[in-house]
């Protein structure tokens, strides 16, 4: 409880069927703290798979970019050609592909963005960080 202030801990030995006190001071150097909770450890696996999953989703945005322009003179897609790239990439390995908006909301992350004229896909600038943009 909230009110009380908490025991020291007491070392023990299991000896079946019966707990018996480390006189001898041996489990006192153990740290059962500095091992991470069950909910922290999932949380850092799924911050990292999630980053692999992302990873991953970036590398397919770009195989397909790069495949579009090697194919059309290193010219850039369009979203609509984009996603009829990345389908047929996907169908011809059996995986799912994005939909045409899913790209459409994906290109800021993966840094593209579309001309307003041309509606073809243009790279985001480079942020170089010292304010003069």
């Amino acid at each position: 409880m909230r009110e009380f202030p908490k025991f020291a801990p007491v070392n023990l030995w299991f000896d079946y069927p019966v707990h018996r006190i480390d006189n001898v001071g041996v489990l006192s150097d153990i740290q059962p703290e500095a091992e991470k909770p069950y909910w922290q450890k999932g949380k850092d696996a799924r911050k990292k798979q999630g980053e692999a999953q992302q990873k991953d989703k970036q590398a397919k945005y770009s195989i397909a970019i790069g495949s579009f322009r090697l194919e059309h003179d290193d010219v850039y897609p369009t979203v609509k050609e984009l996603y009829e790239q990345m389908r047929s990439d996907a169908e011809t390995v059996g995986e799912k592909y994005p939909s045409e908006k899913t790209i459409y909301n994906s290109l800021k992350k993966i840094g593209y963005t579309t001309d307003k004229e041309t509606k073809r896909l243009v790279p985001l600038p480079e942020k170089t960080g010292n304010g003069n943009e």
